[in-house]
């Protein structure tokens, strides 16, 4: 329905972008948002999909005065969710050149006014106000879905509200290649993306947008159990190995300046879980980078599988900046942990 109503322009994109990158460089002193062609891409094409909605619903309800009632609440509830995120778009946009902004707003309220709806029937109409409830609860295409909820202020000050409002994303394993023929599902914030991992045994990676310069990334790892661990469980309690992975030796084999800050146990999936929060740093051509993070150890099967998260802090690149980052993600990180789930024990 809404193809109908509002038909992308690609020189309405392409004018975004130009504009951004003219007046970047002079107002990019105390960013928000790592700004760059595809978020900017992404703001513009949020924005005018917001805009076609709302002119679409309002010429649905001159047009079909028996449903003017309905599509009018549907965009209330809509506006109830996201009109936060609209209003820190444009109040980017008006930082980056406020003229300019509302030269583009102009123009696409004159584009999106003048389509023609005269072909549109009752039974469309009424699917398309079903359809914007649908957007309500977050069945929205990619990249407009993950851009409004990247703009949501609530969500900066508290990133586990996102997910605690439904706005997740599940990623099953399909038990080839990296997974070991295991069948998993991992949960992640619906902002975040996932992305394919170059490390062996990193199945997927997910990551958020950069937000003030903050880095922040989940992995899922899978590998077989060594042949000297599988032998150490004929001998060693289960619970002592997994509390094996939260030593310092085994830790510091890939993070050579891990420092512990805290271990526990707890059960994820049906099975014992060891946990370590860590803070580490490591060399790079620039400078040592710090992070801060939490691995979760588990095994299934003879396999070891771990999910790591893990956060940076480019702004203030201290050990103590990672520890405020992840002040703010380890309550996110605790619940997402707890949301895997191993789909061999039930369906496989």
């Amino acid at each position: 329905m809404l193809t109908k109503i509002a038909r992308p322009n690609p020189l309405f994109f392409t004018f975004l972008i130009i504009f951004f990158l003219c007046f970047a460089s002079e107002s990019l002193a105390k960013p928000k948002f790592q700004l760059n062609n595809s978020l900017a891409k992404d703001i513009g094409q949020t924005y005018r999909f917001y805009l076609g909605q709302q002119i679409s619903i309002k010429k649905l309800s001159a047009k079909f005065p028996e449903l003017a009632t309905r599509a009018q609440h549907a965009q209330l509830e809509f506006d109830l969710v996201f009109s936060k995120s609209i209003s820190e778009m444009e109040s980017l946009m008006d930082e980056y050149g406020k003229e300019e902004w509302s030269k583009i707003k102009k123009g696409l309220n004159a584009q999106l006014n003048s389509v023609d709806i005269s072909n549109v029937s009752g039974q469309e109409a009424s699917t398309f106000i079903d359809t914007v409830d649908k957007r309500t609860k977050g069945d929205i295409q990619a990249p407009v879905l993950e851009t409004l909820l990247l703009f949501n202020p609530s969500y900066w000050r508290n990133p586990l509200q996102e997910v605690l409002d439904g706005f997740q994303k599940e990623f099953k394993t399909d038990g080839s290649g990296k997974s070991f023929g295991l069948h998993l599902g991992i949960v992640y914030p619906a902002s975040w993306e996932a992305k394919d991992a170059r490390a062996p045994h990193i199945v997927k990676k997910f990551v958020g947008k950069p937000l003030s310069g903050n880095i922040v990334q989940c992995l899922l790892y899978v590998n077989d159990l060594p042949a000297e661990l599988k032998d150490a469980l004929a001998l060693y309690d289960r619970d002592k190995l997994l509390e094996y992975f939260t030593t310092e030796e085994v830790l510091r084999e890939g993070m050579p300046n891990v420092k512990i800050l805290e271990t526990g146990s707890a059960t994820i999936a049906g099975e014992k879980t060891s946990w370590a929060k860590i803070s580490f740093s490591q060399g790079t051509t620039m400078s040592e980078l710090y992070a801060c993070g939490i691995i979760y150890n588990l095994m299934y099967k003879d396999h070891i599988i771990q999910i790591q998260y893990f956060v940076n802090n480019m702004e203030n690149n201290t050990e103590q900046g990672a520890k405020e980052v992840m002040e703010s993600y380890e309550p996110l990180f605790k619940l997402l942990a707890f949301k895997l789930y191993i789909y061999d024990k039930f369906q496989y």
